[in-house]
């Protein structure tokens, strides 16, 4: 078996170190073009923003219908509140707007990297659709969106995918009620009071197989949310209505922990609207 002479052993490992030198610098320099590259197009994105998203703009449309009752919310009003069923009254479901927008590029990139640079990556994609949006006036010229805009989730989630428990779920990652997000949404809503004849705000429920008294981290930061959401409704003058179940509303009416299927539209739909008419 041939061996290498001390001086082979020498030229090998200052060629072993080399390389792996030039590895690291290379590394180096490609996380700093990426990041560069990231900054570039969040700053290009803050420039082109506008705060009516793609998804909210081909659905203003129905305010010309001059709806009495307006749902606004987050992904669990798009997806079970069917608003044609809520209806002798028109209706029109919306989105709302990533706050992502109001923080600097500075301030974004050190908020959401490294774990969630996709918060960034949807940003900069919402951003420029919004651009768009406004740039083809579909506010104003889109047809009206099928279903008043209903949008419904036709699976369920398998059994290995539900969360073991609420508190650790991502929706409370970085809880901080003093943080960017709850200002800009609590200023939202307040700023929201003087443009409706009456503004109702809803805390939905989770789906039913999970229990806040056996979990103290979700409860103890489900209450916060809450609280702080009453106490602002009472500074700016709007209701706030807190669910934490809805009669009828089991758990194969569940898509995943958070959003109904098609079999709970009606439930959570008819429920909601009873509550409203109080």
């Amino acid at each position: 078996m041939r061996s290498l002479s001390i001086s082979q052993r020498g030229s090998l490992l200052r060629v072993q170190g080399a390389s792996a030198r030039w590895i690291a610098a290379a590394l180096a320099l490609t996380a700093a073009a990426w990041l560069a590259a990231l900054a570039g197009l969040l700053a290009i994105a803050n420039r082109v923003h506008d705060d009516v998203p793609y998804l909210l703009a081909i659905k203003l449309p129905l305010l010309q219908s001059r709806p009495e009752l307006i749902f606004a919310g987050e992904s669990r009003t798009v997806y079970q509140l069917d608003a044609g069923l809520a209806a002798h009254v028109q209706s029109a479901a919306v989105y709302p707007q990533d706050v992502a927008a109001r923080l600097g590029v500075v301030d974004q990139m050190s908020s959401f990297l490294p774990l969630r640079v996709g918060t960034l990556i949807r940003f900069i994609r919402e951003a420029f659709g919004a651009r768009l949006a406004a740039d083809q006036h579909l506010a104003d010229f889109a047809p009206l969106p099928a279903a008043l805009g209903l949008k419904i989730i036709d699976r369920t989630q398998p059994d290995d995918r539900w969360p073991a428990e609420i508190g650790s779920h991502a929706h409370y990652a970085n809880w901080d009620l003093s943080g960017p997000k709850a200002r800009f949404e609590i200023g939202a809503l307040c700023d929201m009071v003087v443009l409706t004849r009456k503004l109702t705000v809803v805390v939905p429920p989770w789906a039913p197989r999970y229990d806040r008294a056996r979990d103290p981290s979700w409860r103890d930061k489900d209450d916060q949310y809450a609280a702080l959401v009453v106490d602002a409704g009472r500074r700016c003058g709007f209701d706030v209505l807190n669910i934490q179940s809805i009669p009828g509303l089991d758990l194969g009416n569940y898509a995943d922990e958070m959003h109904v299927n098609a079999s709970g539209v009606p439930i959570y739909t008819r429920y909601i609207v009873s509550r409203l008419k109080r």
